[in-house]
């Protein structure tokens, strides 16, 4: 239903996470009140995504791998299956909580 995982790696070895978005009907998941279902489904993919650079890393082979890229496929997007009032408020509610998990505490620039 909601693709998305590693589809093989750039030319310096880091891990393409593809999300194939325009596939999504996220409409019809907001509307049936699953939102918050999907949030967690999309957290559990990142997390799988830092997993697997993990694992990459632990592996004797590899190089030392700090980053993934993420790939938004849009293919199919369509602005009345994904822009209804209520997915913009659930793609803002999970872009504002990976913002707070991502950004820096303020603490850190005061103490500098």
């Amino acid at each position: 239903m909601f693709e998305v995982g590693i589809k093989g790696k750039d030319k310096q070895g880091r891990p393409l996470f593809v999300v194939y978005y325009g596939s999504w009907d996220l409409r019809r998941v907001v509307l049936a009140g699953q939102g918050p279902k999907l949030q967690r489904y999309l957290s559990r993919a990142m997390e799988s995504a830092s997993q697997f650079v993990r694992a990459v890393n632990a592996s004797n082979e590899a190089k030392n791998i700090t980053q993934v890229l993420f790939v938004l496929d849009g293919n199919g997007y369509n602005l009345k299956q994904h822009a209804c009032v209520q997915c913009k408020l659930q793609i803002a509610i999970y872009t504002n909580k990976l913002t707070k998990i991502n950004s820096i505490p303020k603490q850190v620039f005061l103490s500098m």
